[in-house]
């Protein structure tokens, strides 16, 4: 008799302790993960006495969503890339995203011969607008000079704290 109280004492404290996991279990996954998409609107201008390019901010907005497809290159350009990457609160890199500079363009002109010329033109100042998806973990972003694809030359030009 003491024995089968003893095995029901012990179900009962399984169960208590399985029910308790369970229950802790079921809270992390009802907070379901929400994707985040970033529109980011940026001045860019290029300082002839300085020789060098500044990025300002216009705006951000971030809302809910999930882009189908993403490109994390866009250089066409050698040379002029800019780098924007995403980092966490520990300034971990979650991404980063190469784009050309968007004050140089190609321009096509006719030349006498009647070929097509293409010569870089830089501007002076131009509006930039990119629409990415922002990582769950992403605290601020940066705009960098890229040498190359895959490195950073260390110019930053602009550091963007975000937050929703």
């Amino acid at each position: 008799m003491k024995w089968i109280l003893y095995i029901a004492i012990m179900m009962m404290v399984i169960s208590c302790k399985v029910n308790h996991h369970s229950q802790k279990n079921d809270s992390v996954l009802d907070k379901p993960r929400v994707d985040k998409i970033i529109f980011l609107n940026l001045n860019f201008s290029y300082d002839s006495l300085l020789m060098s390019t500044k990025a300002e901010l216009i705006d951000y907005k971030i809302v809910e969503g999930k882009l189908k497809s993403e490109f994390t290159s866009f250089v066409n350009f050698e040379g002029t890339a800019l780098r924007i990457a995403f980092y966490d609160d520990s300034a971990n890199l979650l991404k980063s995203i190469i784009i050309n500079n968007p004050l140089f363009q190609n321009a096509e002109h006719f030349v006498e011969s009647g070929e097509i010329s293409r010569t870089f033109v830089r501007l002076p100042e131009t509006e930039f607008s990119l629409r990415t998806q922002l990582p769950n973990t992403c605290s601020f972003i940066t705009v960098s000079e890229a040498g190359d694809t895959d490195q950073i030359n260390g110019n930053i030009l602009l550091k963007i704290a975000v937050g929703d």
